[in-house]
């Protein structure tokens, strides 16, 4: 199913095995280089930390009306016990108001939110913002991640035009 990042932010995280609600999602941890969801940053309840915890997107064992089911709370990791993912923490990417720009560099607007699966949290749509003189003929860009050709720390480069468009479409025909 896909989920909108915007709207997960507030799920309630429930543990299978003592059947409670044992935190909240507070953000989104994506990785720049896979263009995935890593994990989630968690309030938890039980627990009072001076940082937010992770809850990595492969321990999550589904989602469902705005809850985010998990084993236990062992599935909640400290960030400085996930080496793998260091580099993405250093690093922090965050898609909103990230600069989208064109192929040739034409400025398209700011990322305002993504949406992403939960079968392989890879993200598989960006949703921009366009300036404000566009606004009043469209309210907002959607790009594919077929669409998407570069992704940096500052900008964003997608394909436009009907190119892109023809290589969005589906393989095979209905």
């Amino acid at each position: 199913m896909i989920y909108l990042a915007s709207a997960c932010i507030g799920y309630q995280i429930t543990s299978i095995s003592g059947l409670s609600n044992v935190g909240q999602i507070r953000g989104i941890l994506v990785d720049p280089q896979r263009f995935s969801v890593a994990g989630f940053w968690v309030e938890e309840y039980s627990r009072r930390r001076t940082y937010w915890p992770i809850l990595l997107s492969q321990s999550l064992r589904q989602i469902h009306d705005k809850r985010i089911f998990i084993n236990d709370l062992e599935d909640i990791n400290d960030p400085t016990d996930l080496p793998r993912l260091k580099r993405v923490l250093k690093v922090d990417y965050q898609i909103p108001g990230t600069k989208v720009v064109s192929s040739d560099d034409e400025y398209l607007g700011r990322a305002e939110d993504f949406s992403f699966n939960d079968e392989d949290f890879k993200i598989i749509h960006l949703i921009v913002k366009p300036p404000l003189h566009q606004r009043l003929r469209k309210t907002r860009l959607h790009f594919t991640r077929n669409q998407i050709e570069k992704v940096s720390r500052r900008r964003i480069e997608v394909k436009i035009g009907p190119q892109a468009q023809l290589h969005s479409l589906p393989e095979t025909a209905p």
